[in-house]
């Protein structure tokens, strides 16, 4: 009872108030992702937008953590130092692949010193992406000028692109992969989802 109660909150605040400034449509993903200008940082896009991970999950991924046959990846350190299991469709495989060149251990994103990228340098890739693209725009914040295109809104515009296929992306105890055949983005701008 207290699931299906949380998941009404859930759908009416996340699904039914969400601004459009806040999550990318299908025709600005598709100018982002065009405007990646080498397949490293199209993998990045494709992690982000594609799987629903944060900055820090994916500037910490590793490739024996992928299972490509299988549509999954392993998420050791999430938020909270919390492992998790999340999808990987097809053209984030494909992205990856396209980045990876056959390489099968280490970092997806390798970075100084045998470590992996920054959560920074993702987020300056991301913002000259979004700049080329003609999408980045500074808004008002609290504190400071805020940037429109964020990695935190790439999350989100998977969550919201889920919620439009009529894709349930809550999590339950003891589900891994609530979002099995997710595909819903393709990698062709001309393909109608």
């Amino acid at each position: 009872m207290l699931v299906h109660v949380m998941k009404l909150i859930y759908y009416d605040i996340a699904y039914y108030h969400m601004h459009p400034e806040n999550f990318l449509s299908l025709e600005e993903w598709h100018r982002l992702l065009a405007a990646a200008p080498t397949s490293r940082e199209a993998a990045l896009l494709w992690l982000m937008a594609g799987c629903g991970l944060r900055v820090s999950e994916v500037a910490a991924l590793k490739v024996e953590h992928m299972d490509g046959a299988g549509g999954y990846l392993h998420v050791v350190n999430g938020k909270g130092g919390k492992q998790r299991t999340s999808i990987l469709p097809k053209p984030v495989q494909e992205a990856l692949n396209a980045h990876l060149l056959g390489r099968c251990v280490g970092y997806v994103f390798n970075g100084r010193d045998q470590g992996h990228i920054s959560t920074r340098q993702i987020q300056r890739l991301l913002d000259e992406a979004a700049e080329k693209a003609g999408l980045q725009e500074t808004r008002p914040g609290k504190v400071r000028q805020r940037k429109r295109i964020t990695p935190h809104l790439l999350r989100h515009s998977f969550s919201r692109w889920s919620l439009d296929a009529g894709i349930d992306i809550s999590y339950h105890a003891g589900d891994e992969i609530p979002l099995r055949g997710l595909c819903l983005i393709t990698s062709d701008p001309m393909v109608k989802n």
